[in-house]
């Protein structure tokens, strides 16, 4: 699987692959070891979702940096990244990986 090569590393114990490059979005398989965090900035125009595939049961925390607290979620979830936010994805499990599916929306070409 793609998550397990070499190249599909972006940080300690994160991994992502990138599953489609269409005109109007990209998506991303994310991994996110026992104990990873993944922080980013939106930097689209457009908002970002992620839907937590695989997780321990609310162990996977949402930090908006604008937001005043951190929300929790767990498989079957759904996190909306607003366009230009920072944020952070944390697995707060020690035992379980988390996967997420990134969703990038994309302007098409003009």
């Amino acid at each position: 699987m793609e998550l397990q090569q070499e190249h599909a590393c972006i940080g300690q114990g994160t991994r992502a692959t990138v599953l489609f490059h269409e005109p109007t979005y990209d998506s991303a398989m994310i991994r996110l070891d026992p104990g990873a965090e993944l922080s980013e900035t939106n930097s689209t125009n457009l908002d970002m979702l992620y839907f937590v595939c695989e997780s321990e049961d609310n162990q996977v925390e949402f930090d908006l940096a604008t937001a005043e607290s951190c929300y929790r979620v767990s498989r079957g979830g759904e996190v909306r990244v607003p366009a230009g936010a920072t944020y952070s994805l944390r697995n707060r499990s020690t035992e379980e990986k988390a996967r997420l599916l990134a969703v990038v929306p994309r302007l098409p070409a003009a």
